[in-house]
């Protein structure tokens, strides 16, 4: 089985399970990280959007967000919304996660040049 013949495995499951349970904020993330991980931008932005929703806090659903912006060339979105993950992990992040994000939002505030 290939990594996308997988990752639409995923996709179809996490959309059976969300069935069952519409508004669970977990679920609805993960969906739209596996979007995310399938380079299928459009459908990860509306997933994270709509797991925003639910949870509006979550830093993970911010830097998921970010990283859908940016492969979707949205570089001034994506900043912003990485930029939130960084503001939301400052109080509840391991130090690695602040580093990652932190790095994102370095890299992408160069492409736009500051």
């Amino acid at each position: 089985m290939h990594t996308s013949d997988k990752l639409q495995e995923t996709i179809d499951r996490y959309h059976e399970l969300l069935r069952l349970t519409p508004n669970d904020a977990g679920l609805v993330t993960n969906l739209a990280w596996s979007y995310e991980r399938a380079l299928a931008f459009p459908e990860a932005i509306q997933g994270f959007k709509r797991a925003l929703e639910l949870s509006p806090n979550d830093y993970n659903i911010h830097y998921g967000m970010g990283l859908a912006l940016m492969g979707s060339g949205a570089l001034p979105a994506a900043r912003d919304a990485l930029m939130r993950a960084a503001e939301l992990a400052r109080e509840n992040a391991d130090q690695s996660t602040k580093t990652i994000i932190a790095k994102q939002v370095e890299s992408i505030s160069r492409r736009l040049g500051g």
